[in-house]
C-alpha cells in the first residue's frame, strides 16, 4: 500500500507501460567514485595471487558498471586494495564485519583514496551472511561501505550481490511490489531482495535513485581523472578475441558447438579463422570480395584481401570533398541542413531562411547561440550565424522527443522559424546544434561553430595527385576509379586504394566470334589451299610436257 501511495503521488514517473524501457529517462549525468578492498581469506583462496584477486574485482565491476549506466550513473574505480598479510577487521556476522570495515577505513583508507563508496569482498562461511550495506550513506566517509561474501568463482552471483548492495548505499529500496515495480526483462529486477539473476532496474529503482541522487552534489561532480568504464581483465573464455588468442568462442557449451574454435582459444584443425567479416565457414573469404559497401556519398567500399579474417579499416572521402550537390564530406558524413531538419521534425520539414539564423542565433540564449560557458550563452556573430543552432520551417508535426527538450517558434513576417533549445546539464546528444561539416555558403562549411573556407582542409592529396582518375581518402591516399590501380592511378587496373583491400580483378573483354563465322573462314581457307594445290599440279604437268 505504501508503494502504491508513493507512486500515485508522483506525476513524473510512469508506473507501468506496455514496453518497459527506461533508457534515456535521466539525461543528467551522475558519477560514483568506488574503491574496492579484497580480504585476506579471498587472497588465500586465489592462490595467494593478488593479480587474480584484482581480476575478480575487474571482471565483476564490468557487469555492475554496465547495469548502473541504465540509471545514468557512471562508476569510476579509484583503487583496489588486497589484504595480502592478514585481515585488519573482525566480526561474527556479515553486518559486524561491515561495521568493523567502516571503522578501519576511517583511519586507514579515507585519506589515501578518494571515494564516494567503499566495497569489501570477503570469503567467510555463508552462515555469517552474504551481503550488507549502510543504507543511503553514499558520500559519507564515516560509514559509506558495503560488503559481499564471495566464496567461489560464480562471478554472476557476485555481480548481482554487489549491484544490490550498491543500490542500498544509493538509497534504492527493495522491489517489494510485483504489481508496481516492473522492469524490461519481465522477471524479477536487480533490486529484488531475493537477488535473482537480472540485468535491468525497475521503475521503482529509477524513482528512488533519482529522488535521492538529485540532492547529492557529490554524485554530480565529474572525476578529474575519469575512467569511462571498468574494463574486464583479459582472459580466454570471455567471448572477446584478445592478445595471444586466435579466437574466443566463450563458454564451454558454446565452444562445443563452434566448428572453428577450441575452448582454449585456438583454431580447430583446418580452420583459417573463426570470426570476422572476411571469414566464412572457418575459411578466409576470397580476395576481391566486398566486405563493406560505401554507405553514402562520403563512404568508400572495402574488399577482403584473401589472407585475413578482418575487413580493412573503414576509409572514406577526405574532409572537404564535395557531396550531394551542395554539401561537403566531414568525418564520413555528408551533412545538410534539410537532412538535419527532417531528422528532427519529419520528412516534410526543410531548412529555414537565412534570416532565421541571423535573428535567432545572434541572441545568445538557450534557443540561439554559438557557445556555452558554464551557464552563460554567447550569441553567434553574423558571419557564424549559420553554424549555431539549426533553424527549420514547414514543420507539420511534433515527433516524440527526449526529456528536457523544448521547441521554439519564432515568427518573422511570413517566415516561421522552428528549432530546439539546449538544456544545461544534459549528457545526451544535442540534436539542435548545426552538425559539423554543414555548408554555410559557397566553398564554406561549419567547423567548431565557425564558418570557415573549405580550403581549411587543404591536404597533401588532391585530385591532381591521383591524375584526375580518383579521389582522396581520409588517409590522404588515392582511391582510384575502376579502370586504374593505386597508389596514383597511373597504371591500368581495377581501382581501389592501398587502404581498401584489392577489388575484384577487371575482366578483360574479348570479342566473341560467332561459331558460324569461324566455319566459313575455315571453308574459305580450305578452298584457297585446294586452288593453290591445283595450280601447283597444273604447272608441274606443263613442265613435264615440255
Amino acid at each position: 500500500q505504501t508503494t502504491r501511495q508513493l507512486f500515485q503521488k508522483s506525476i513524473n514517473f510512469t508506473l507501468k507501460q506496455g514496453d518497459i524501457h527506461y533508457g534515456g529517462w535521466w539525461l543528467h549525468a551522475f558519477f560514483f567514485e568506488l574503491v574496492m578492498v579484497v580480504d585476506h581469506n579471498r587472497y588465500v583462496f586465489r592462490d595467494n595471487n593478488a593479480t587474480l584477486a584484482q581480476e575478480d574485482v575487474l571482471i565483476v565491476l564490468s557487469d555492475v558498471s554496465t547495469f548502473y549506466l541504465q540509471l545514468g550513473l557512471q562508476i569510476t574505480l579509484t583503487g583496489i586494495e588486497v589484504w595480502t598479510t592478514e585481515n585488519p577487521i573482525t566480526g561474527d556476522t556479515i553486518e559486524n564485519l561491515l561495521t568493523s570495515f567502516c571503522s578501519w577505513k576511517k583511519g586507514a583508507l579515507n585519506d589515501r583514496i578518494v571515494h564516494d563508496g567503499a566495497g569489501l569482498i570477503v570469503k567467510v562461511d555463508e552462515s555469517l551472511g552474504t551481503h550488507s550495506a549502510e543504507f543511503g550513506r553514499v558520500c559519507n566517509n564515516e560509514n559509506n561501505g558495503v560488503i559481499v561474501n564471495f566464496v567461489d568463482l560464480n562471478y554472476t552471483l557476485l555481480a548481482m550481490r554487489l549491484t544490490y548492495v550498491l543500490g542500498k548505499l544509493l538509497n534504492v529500496e527493495d522491489d517489494n511490489s510485483e504489481e508496481f515495480c516492473v522492469c524490461r526483462s519481465g522477471d524479477r529486477c536487480l533490486m529484488n531482495a531475493t537477488i535473482d539473476v537480472s540485468v535491468h532496474f525497475s521503475n521503482c529503482s529509477f524513482f528512488y535513485f533519482y529522488r535521492f541522487t538529485i540532492k547529492k552534489p557529490c554524485l554530480q561532480n565529474q572525476p578529474e581523472i575519469q575512467i569511462s568504464s571498468v574494463k574486464t581483465k583479459q582472459h580466454c573464455g570471455n567471448g572477446l578475441v584478445e592478445e595471444g588468442e586466435q579466437c574466443d568462442c566463450g563458454s564451454w557449451k558454446l565452444c562445443y558447438r563452434d566448428a572453428c574454435c577450441w575452448a582454449n582459444c585456438t583454431l580447430r584443425m583446418g580452420a583459417d579463422c573463426a570470426h570476422g567479416d572476411c571469414c566464412k565457414n572457418c575459411q578466409f573469404i576470397p580476395q576481391g570480395t566486398m566486405c563493406r559497401e560505401g554507405d553514402d556519398d562520403c563512404d568508400l567500399p572495402e574488399w577482403c584481401n584473401g589472407s585475413s579474417h578482418a575487413c580493412p579499416d573503414d576509409v572514406y572521402k577526405q574532409n572537404g570533398s564535395p557531396c550531394r550537390v551542395i554539401g561537403y564530406c566531414f568525418e564520413n558524413m555528408c551533412n545538410t541542413r534539410d537532412d538535419q531538419c527532417k531528422d528532427i521534425f519529419g520528412n516534410e520539414t526543410k531548412n529555414a531562411e537565412n534570416l532565421c539564423y541571423t535573428t535567432v542565433n545572434t541572441r545568445g540564449d538557450r534557443f540561439g547561440h554559438c557557445s556555452v560557458q558554464g551557464t552563460t550563452y554567447t550569441g553567434c556573430s553574423l558571419a557564424n550565424s549559420l553554424c549555431g543552432r539549426i533553424q527549420c520551417q514547414n514543420v507539420k508535426r511534433l515527433p516524440p522527443m527526449a526529456e528536457h527538450t523544448t521547441i521554439h517558434w519564432y515568427y518573422m513576417k511570413d517566415i516561421v522559424c522552428v528549432g530546439t533549445d539546449y538544456h544545461l546539464g544534459i549528457i545526451s546528444h544535442d540534436m539542435g546544434l548545426v552538425r559539423e561539416g554543414t555548408e554555410c555558403g559557397e566553398d564554406l562549411m561549419c567547423i567548431g561553430k565557425e564558418c570557415v573556407p573549405v580550403s581549411h582542409f587543404e591536404q597533401s592529396c588532391k585530385e591532381e595527385t591521383c591524375n584526375l582518375r580518383g579521389i582522396c581518402n581520409n588517409r590522404h591516399h588515392c582511391h582510384c576509379t575502376y579502370d586504374w590501380d593505386p597508389p596514383f592511378c597511373l597504371k591500368e587496373g581495377s581501382g581501389g586504394s592501398i587502404d581498401s583491400g584489392p577489388p575484384p580483378q577487371k575482366v578483360k573483354r574479348v570479342k566473341k566470334v560467332k561459331h558460324g563465322f569461324l566455319i566459313w573462314i575455315i571453308i574459305v581457307l580450305l578452298i584457297l589451299l585446294l586452288l593453290i594445290l591445283l595450280l601447283f599440279l597444273l604447272r608441274t604437268h606443263s613442265y613435264v610436257q615440255l
